[in-house]
This record gives C-alpha cells, sequence and structure tokens, in this order.
C-alpha cells in the first residue's frame, strides 16, 4: 500500500455502530481551534525496544484531546503524530482537523512528539548521551501505538477507527503509522511529507528550488531582486568590508570572520525558506508570526525601491522583526546553524531536531550554499 493518501471522500465509521458518514472537502474558512483543547499526560514507556537499558522506566508524554464534536463511543478517533515542536502550536494552526472532526462526529487528539515541547524523557537531561539515544522514529511510532491502544480502552472506545495526521515531518510519521502499526490505524493522511526525499530518492535540491519558484511565480523580477541583493552582500563579505555589512543590515554586534557572514547567510536564507513553507492566505503564528501571503508580501518589499541590500534587510524583517520591536538583529539568537539546511527553530527543540537529522535520518536537502533563490 502507498503510505502517500490523496484523499478527496472520506468515509468514516465504527464497526457495528450505523450508517457512515461523508466528508467532502471545502475551503479553509479560519477554524479556531486553541480553545477546545485539555492539555493531559500520558504515562509512555521510556525504551519499548530494550527493557534492560531503562528497565521498566516512564516519562510524562503531553498530548492535547477534544470531545466537543465527539460522538462518544461511535465517531472516528483524528490522531495527530506530532513532529518536531511544542504539541500547541500545530494544535492552533491545523483548523482543518476541527473542521473535519465537527463534521464526522470526532473525536480529536494531538499527541506531542518525545523530547519536544514539555515532552522531555530525561527533563534537562534529555539531550545528553546516552539518554538522547533514545530520540528515534522507531520509539516515537511506538509512543503513538501505545497511546492510541491505551486511550481507546479509557474512552470506551475500542471499536472507533483512528486516522492517522500529520505535516512535514508529522505527515511521514503518519504514513509510517498506517505501514508499521496498520492493526491501529485504519488510514493515514501524510500532508507535505518528504517521504521519497528522506529515503534519499528524488533530487536533493528539489526544496530549494521549490523555494526559488514559490518567489519567482510572483515575479521573475522579485528572483533577481533577491540574487542581485545576495550578490552584493557576497562582494561586500570578498572585501572583508564588515563595517559596511553590519550598518546595512542593522546587526547588533560587529563581524569579525568568515563565520559570522555564513551565519548572516544562513540566517537571511532561512528567512525566504520559512516564507515559502508557511505561504498561506491568511496570517499565521506558527514558527513566528508571518503575515498573509508571505512570498508575495516579501517579493514587494524586495522590489521596493533600488536599494537592493535595504530591500534584503526589509525582507528578513518580515519573519525575524514582524513587531518592529527589534533595533537591530542577533545573528546568533535569530538563528542557529544546524544539520537541517531549512532549519531547526530555536532553543530546546532545536537541539532534539538537529539530532535526529544527522545521520542515520539522512535528510538530503542540498547544503546550505546551494539555494537557488540567493
Amino acid at each position: 500500500m502507498s503510505p502517500m493518501l490523496a484523499v478527496f471522500t472520506v468515509t468514516l465509521l465504527c464497526v457495528g455502530h450505523g450508517l457512515p458518514l461523508s466528508f467532502q472537502s471545502r475551503k479553509h474558512d479560519g477554524f479556531q481551534t486553541k480553545g477546545q483543547f485539555t492539555e493531559k499526560y500520558f504515562t509512555q514507556t521510556l525504551d519499548h525496544f530494550n527493557f534492560n537499558s531503562m528497565g521498566n522506566g516512564t516519562f510524562q508524554q503531553r498530548y492535547l484531546i477534544t470531545d466537543k464534536y465527539w460522538k462518544e463511543g461511535y465517531g472516528p478517533i483524528l490522531f495527530y503524530t506530532g513532529n518536531e515542536g511544542d504539541i500547541w502550536e500545530f494544535a492552533a494552526n491545523s483548523g482543518f482537523i476541527s473542521e473535519l472532526a465537527a463534521q464526522q462526529g470526532g473525536l480529536v487528539i494531538f499527541a506531542e512528539h518525545r523530547y519536544y515541547g514539555r515532552s522531555l524523557p530525561f527533563g534537562k537531561d534529555s539531550f545528553s548521551s546516552p539518554q538522547v539515544g533514545l530520540l528515534t522514529v522507531e520509539q516515537a511510532l511506538a509512543d503513538f501505538a501505545l497511546m492510541i491502544s491505551e486511550l481507546k480502552q479509557q474512552l470506551a472506545a475500542p471499536l472507533c477507527p483512528v486516522i492517522a495526521f500529520g505535516g512535514s515531518y508529522g505527515g511521514m510519521l503518519s504514513a509510517y503509522m498506517r505501514l508499521k502499526y496498520p492493526n491501529m490505524v485504519a488510514g493515514a493522511l501524510a500532508a507535505s511529507a518528504p517521504v521519497l526525499s528522506t529515503a534519499g530518492l528524488g533530487d536533493s535540491r528539489q526544496f530549494f528550488r521549490d523555494v526559488t519558484a514559490d518567489f519567482e511565480r510572483v515575479s521573475p523580477a522579485c528572483r533577481d531582486a533577491v540574487r542581485g541583493a545576495f550578490q552584493q552582500l557576497k562582494e561586500l563579505a570578498q572585501l572583508q568590508d564588515y563595517s559596511r555589512i553590519q550598518s546595512e543590515f542593522f546587526l547588533c554586534s560587529p563581524l569579525a570572520s568568515s563565520q559570522d557572514i555564513q551565519q548572516l547567510y544562513g540566517l537571511l536564507r532561512n528567512a525566504f525558506t520559512l516564507m515559502a513553507m508557511l505561504d498561506y492566505p491568511y496570517s499565521t503564528h506558527f514558527m513566528g508570526n508571518m503575515p498573509a501571503n508571505p512570498v508575495k508580501v516579501g517579493c514587494e518589499t524586495m522590489l521596493s525601491g533600488p536599494d537592493l541590500l535595504t530591500n534584503l534587510r526589509n525582507t528578513a524583517g518580515i519573519v525575524y522583526n514582524s513587531t518592529g520591536g527589534l533595533s537591530c538583529f542577533d545573528l546568533y539568537t535569530l538563528y542557529l546553524q544546524c544539520a537541517d539546511p531549512t532549519g531547526c527553530g530555536l532553543g530546546l527543540d532545536s537541539l532534539a531536531w538537529d539530532y535526529q537529522v544527522l545521520p542515520p535520518s539522512k535528510h538530503t536537502a542540498q547544503n546550505k550554499q546551494d539555494v537557488n533563490v540567493v
């Protein structure tokens, strides 16, 4: 069975309970989700595969649940396979699942991924060795499987089908759940899941080509302006005109080395990456505050005047200074270099994701120097 599901009409029912319900996909209408959920914790097994290492050790795994729309003991269970971040962020930006639950009479559960958010198996020591070794896809899938099994019993819903949902890495986990635990998951919707690229298939440069295409689609002049701005920055860096670069980009601290230049490149590149990934037709507050249609806004900013470096700085400000509250950009607090060239975020979550994308995870997006839009 293919791990990717193209879903246009979904029919969900609990075996032996009346007639099925049908769902026809419809336009997103800004469903509000955050106030619906109750935050709870599940006593989770530390190591599902080697009881010699941790014995019967457990940790508290966070999950969010709402039965607002649920036809108790009858409706389906819509289970979000949490990915690399705080689970509240995903719940607050996944209104589609709540829309579906309202139409299907479904129970919604958002499970937080181990080592992210508040689901830290060893607290502040979670990222020390050997404790961090339990941060694997296999352990995460086993977490979700055990949680589904136990919660279905607690909720007296043993016959209700579970549909897994997820986006990006979370989409991969949803697809994997359907493959690895088909006895527990009746279906999966894997949105923007890089299953093939993570397996080393396809063109490793395609991600950044897609980022470039997003901006080019708004205007070829936008693409050319971005490339022209980065070329000017490159020329200043070759001249080691660090004071000029600091002035142009409102940097908090003076630049002193090529490492600082690479950090600046990374920060600027990451701004374009985030705008492309979060290019929704409505404003979002996920991975920062983003306006509606951020790629379009970014292009308008890049084409707002003849000074390309000023335009590049202001475009990066869409991501890093959305409130206008920053008087300068701190290179090493606003962006962290990591193993994933598309970015790892900030804080403890960035440590977890940096660890996960190192081999053997083998994420294959091309290295940070090969960004077409730049």
